[in-house]
């Protein structure tokens, strides 16, 4: 048993940003039915053991699927494309402002006891971590698209080898965005509970 590294071929979906939650966990069922290690229990050993390996590597596809970043993340690597979460650095300073506006709303809000503007804001960061997703998406695609076109020629030349590095760092960018509103999305729920509770 070979365990795929392509969660997307894994669980049968095509490689791309936007997918079908519902097919893909439709598909992460069938073959945890298939390589659960209770129906091992009768086997080998080994096959015990791969079953077991099986088992957990659908459960890591799964979460990498259903989450926005870690999909982006799994994609980009596909492609070969390098993000490290330490060195990658965003170079928009619109949306390094943005980032300071939004640190300060949070104390803000945090410091008082408004829960409108604290729902106005988790409403506001989910908007626009919704916004990021999509333009990681139309990026990917426009990619994807110049990738297969590039792919058919020969060489490169220079001016598209230049494109291709603006079109990694545009999407890796575009990861960094998506992976901060994750976070602040994270923070806020957690915010919000804390208020009702």
């Amino acid at each position: 048993m070979i365990l795929e590294e392509n969660f997307f071929t894994l669980l049968d979906v095509p490689q791309q940003f936007a997918v079908d939650l519902k097919r893909i966990k439709q598909r992460f069922r069938a073959l945890q039915r298939d390589y659960h290690p209770d129906r091992f229990v009768r086997s080998t050993p080994r096959e015990q053991r791969l079953a077991v390996q099986m088992s957990a590597h659908l459960n890591t596809a799964l979460a990498t699927l259903e989450n926005p970043v870690s999909r982006a993340m799994h994609l980009l690597a596909l492609q070969g494309i390098p993000f490290d979460q330490q060195q990658n650095t965003i170079r928009d300073p619109e949306f390094l402002m943005q980032q300071m506006e939004l640190r300060e709303s949070i104390e803000s809000v945090a410091e008082s006891n408004d829960s409108f503007a604290l729902q106005a804001l988790v409403d506001g960061v989910a908007e626009s971590f919704a916004h990021s997703q999509s333009v990681f998406s139309d990026l990917f695609e426009r990619f994807s698209a110049s990738s297969s076109v590039s792919n058919q020629g020969n060489a490169l030349d220079f001016s598209a080898q230049v494109s291709t590095a603006e079109m990694h760092r545009q999407l890796i960018d575009s990861v960094g965005k998506m992976q901060f509103f994750d976070k602040l999305c994270a923070e806020l729920k957690t915010t919000s509970r804390a208020r009702r509770g």
